[in-house]
């Protein structure tokens, strides 16, 4: 029989919105994709097996254990282009997220514009909090629009979820990843 491969405590929860990758207890996923069985203790073991390959090509051990989502929080921010009347989660979006197991704080009138109330966000289940509260407590930001000049020293170390359109926005991508934001452009 299969089990689902994940790491401790994440994404193994019923219902999980993706789906998940399956392996016996036995096997061992390789980078290259290819599912195999562990080699015996008798067998001689290929010495990368156990590694990850950077894009380097060197290997590496050093990952982090992996977080589970019941200590992750998600920030939803309002969004202040002018003009821009769309917000990054949905009620119904956030209701995904925190049945996945995320907490959800969102920004105070983050909907508004896209006809979302505060309500609507806190009967989905999330906290509705001051923008500054948000980039606090959350560790996950999500904007439709890149960051502004002040939001940015303030997602350092944190993950941004964006359409921040690196190839343009080069230099607010390099200072990003220079303040160790990990960026996720849409």
């Amino acid at each position: 029989p299969t089990s689902a491969w994940a790491p401790t405590g994440i994404a193994s929860r019923k219902n999980h919105p993706l789906p998940l990758l399956t392996t016996s207890a036995s096997s061992r996923l390789y980078i290259s994709g290819n599912l195999e069985q562990e080699k015996s203790s008798s067998q001689e073991k290929d010495k990368t097996s156990d590694s990850f390959l950077s894009a380097s090509g060197s290997s590496t051990k050093n990952w982090k254990e992996p977080i589970p989502y019941s200590e992750l929080t998600i920030g939803v921010l309002k969004e202040t282009f002018p003009g821009e009347n769309r917000v990054s989660q949905t009620p119904d979006s956030v209701q995904g997220l925190i049945k996945a197991g995320f907490t959800v704080v969102v920004e105070a009138g983050a909907g508004e514009n896209a006809s979302f109330s505060d309500a609507a966000f806190v009967a989905a289940g999330a906290v509705v909090l001051p923008g500054k509260q948000v980039l606090q407590d959350a560790d996950i930001i999500t904007k439709i629009r890149p960051p502004t000049d002040e939001e940015v020293p303030k997602l350092a170390g944190k993950t941004l979820v964006s359409m921040i359109q690196p190839a343009i926005n080069s230099d607010l991508y390099k200072e990003l990843t220079e303040q160790n934001t990990n960026v996720f452009a849409l």
